[in-house]
C-alpha cells in the first residue's frame, strides 16, 4: 500500500507540472523572458535603455514595432516591442514587450550592431542585429553572433552570421 501511494504521489507531481500555469515553470523561465508582456512609457527601475530603433518606418511618420537594446547590473538584452501609439500627455512611445533575447556578455573588443547598420548578401536589413569585432574600419565582417526580428511572429530569432556584415557608423574614422 505505501508503495502505491508513493507510485500515486510521484505521478500526480509528474503530471501537474506539465500543467499550464503551474508555479514550477515560472521559476525555469529567464529572468530577461519575465519582461515579455510589459507595458510601459518608462523602462522599469533598474534598467539602463542603451539602443534603439524603429522598425517599418512609413513616410506619415507610424510604425508598430521597435527594438531596444536595455541592460541591468547583470546582463544585457533585446527587446522586440510592439508599439501602442504615443501618450498624449507626454508624447512618449507606449509600448508593449512581444519578445526578449538575452545577449552573450561582450568582451572589450566586441559591439552589438542593429539600427540599420547590418546587411545579409549584401542588403541593407533593418531587422538584423549582430555581435560583431569592434574594428576601426568601414564595414564589421567579423561576425559573432546575429538575430532577426520576425514582425509577423512577433519574434527575434538566432540566425547563421554566413553572409552577415555590419557597417561601422563612424565609417573607420
Amino acid at each position: 500500500m505505501q508503495r502505491l501511494s508513493l507510485f500515486s504521489l510521484i505521478t500526480v507531481a509528474v503530471w501537474s507540472a506539465t500543467l499550464p500555469g503551474w508555479t514550477q515553470s515560472a521559476s525555469l523561465q529567464t529572468p530577461s523572458r519575465s519582461y515579455i508582456g510589459l507595458k510601459y512609457l518608462d523602462l522599469p527601475s533598474g534598467l539602463q535603455g542603451r539602443n534603439g530603433w524603429v522598425l517599418g518606418l512609413q513616410e506619415n511618420g507610424d510604425f508598430s514595432y521597435t527594438v531596444s537594446q536595455v541592460s541591468d547590473s547583470h546582463k544585457g538584452m533585446v527587446w522586440l516591442n510592439r508599439s501602442l501609439g504615443h501618450d498624449p500627455a507626454t508624447g512618449k512611445l507606449n509600448a508593449l514587450v512581444v519578445d526578449v533575447v538575452e545577449l552573450p556578455t561582450l568582451s572589450k573588443t566586441q559591439v552589438f550592431m542593429g539600427n540599420h547598420f547590418c546587411f545579409q548578401n549584401g542588403k541593407r536589413n533593418e531587422n538584423l542585429m549582430a555581435i560583431a569585432e569592434a574594428t576601426n574600419t568601414q564595414y564589421r565582417t567579423k561576425i559573432y553572433h546575429a538575430w532577426k526580428v520576425d514582425r509577423a511572429k512577433e519574434k527575434i530569432k538566432a540566425i547563421s552570421t554566413k553572409g552577415i556584415v555590419c557597417e561601422n557608423p563612424t565609417g573607420g574614422i
